[in-house]
């Protein structure tokens, strides 16, 4: 298992549940607000964690920059 901490101000809500739903068939995923911090956990016997993890926290980046109007 591996642990990715996604900071609030840089990763909106929405963006970050949605990246985990897309990746929730890969892997198993937990999500959970700690302070100012998105903590997601991601563990899988068969893909590579830390893979997915970069992955998602690429992906809810993204979506926060279409969200916000960046991109």
């Amino acid at each position: 298992m591996i642990e990715v901490r996604l900071h609030s101000s840089l990763y909106g809500s929405s963006a970050v549940e949605e990246a985990v739903r897309s990746l929730a068939s890969h892997a198993q995923i937990e999500l959970v607000r700690e302070d100012e911090y998105w903590v997601v956990r991601v563990s899988s016997e068969g893909a590579d964690e830390r893979s997915l993890g970069r992955e998602l926290a690429n992906f809810a980046l993204g979506l926060t920059a279409e969200q916000r109007g960046a991109a």
